[in-house]
């Protein structure tokens, strides 16, 4: 049998995740916390506890004298405390050194924990293959439909694949990014995620900066993780590949290069870019109730102002269009035709 070390318990406490290895952090064999398992370990603390209450009693016998039986030296001692006399009182005596001499009962031994690991009969994969599978990014539905095995024996299986994730997501957040041509980021990729949302004007960033995150690892290669969130009524997704091994963060497209590297500029301002940080729009002040009415007293009387212009000129309109009609009609009239002259020959 081998031999599994206790690593934690699940989210809803109701299972033991066991490791290969002491002092691991992730495990993949996972117990239910039933009721008889409780029992097996309230009978072994029990057990534990009287021995060592034997143990104290056999040590304060080994350090009295023998005729400590007999107080003050009187050999009918025992007679007066049980209230046995002659061969009763001789008999009980024997029984009482019999029983000091035998040597106390040996504790059991503790069980072995039963570990679930048996697939179902109609399971058409073994539990390493459902766990590859969950691992990269399936549903336990979809897992479970090609496995041809229970959904709640599926989810079991997913526990520890969960505890695994949220690991990798954790220690990626931890790493810092160095980016082509800058150097390495001033801050870790959680850090700089979160000052950089506060930048591009993200409402509330520590608190949507944790949650979001997904991570899968698709066909043993590299972990790949997603952080998703809303921003002016879109969706947008940023995701890296982690190497665990050599804790390098690689960016797979331009938003999560720009929310995992944070610089400093010339003025010593940390910026997505290193740029200075694009100024925020300030929130107008707010006037008291006197300077309003006095505005608005002025915008009236420009109202007015414009109205009455407006008036005039609609008033000049038709007079001028009379001026420039007589002047068109003028221009436009034809000239008279004198009449015609008949030329007559002077005779000589």
């Amino acid at each position: 049998m081998k031999r599994l070390y206790l690593v934690g318990t699940t989210a809803d406490n109701k299972r033991l995740v066991l490791a290969k290895a002491s002092g691991a952090k992730f495990g993949s064999f996972v117990v239910p916390i039933t009721p008889k398992l409780k029992r097996i370990l309230q009978e072994l603390e029990e057990g534990r506890a009287e021995n060592v209450r034997k143990g104290k009693g056999k040590a304060a016998e080994a350090e009295a004298p023998d005729d400590a039986a007999a107080p003050n030296g009187d050999d009918n001692a025992f007679e007066k405390i049980t209230g046995l006399t002659g061969k009763a009182a001789k008999a009980a005596a024997k029984r009482g050194k019999a029983a000091k001499a035998a040597p106390a009962p040996e504790p059991e031994p503790e069980p072995e924990p039963v570990i679930e690991r048996r697939p179902p009969i109609n399971s058409r994969l073994a539990p390493a293959q459902i766990q590859a599978l969950l691992r990269q990014g399936k549903s336990a539905q979809s897992v479970a439909k090609a496995a041809g095995a229970p959904l709640d024996w599926v989810r079991r299986l997913m526990e520890p694949i969960l505890l695994e994730r949220v690991g990798i997501v954790e220690e990626m957040k931890r790493a810092t990014f160095t980016k082509a041509r800058r150097g390495p980021s001033n801050e870790s990729v959680g850090f700089a995620l979160v000052d950089n949302l506060r930048d591009r004007g993200v409402a509330f960033p520590e608190r949507i900066a944790a949650t979001g995150w997904t991570a899968y690892r698709p066909d043993g290669r590299e972990w790949r993780v997603k952080f998703t969130y809303a921003h002016r009524g879109a969706s947008r997704t940023a995701q890296w590949q982690y190497d665990p091994a050599t804790r390098t963060v690689v960016p797979m497209n331009i938003l999560a290069t720009q929310l995992s590297w944070r610089g400093t500029n010339s003025e010593g301002v940390e910026s997505e870019s290193g740029n200075t940080p694009r100024a925020r729009r300030q929130a107008p002040k707010r006037r008291p109730a006197a300077k309003k009415k006095a505005a608005k007293k002025r915008t009236a009387k420009k109202r007015t102002a414009k109205k009455r212009t407006a008036e005039k000129r609609t008033s000049r309109k038709p007079a001028a269009k009379k001026r420039t009609a007589k002047k068109t009609t003028s221009r436009k009239a034809p000239a008279k035709k004198r009449p015609a002259t008949r030329r007559t020959a002077s005779r000589r």
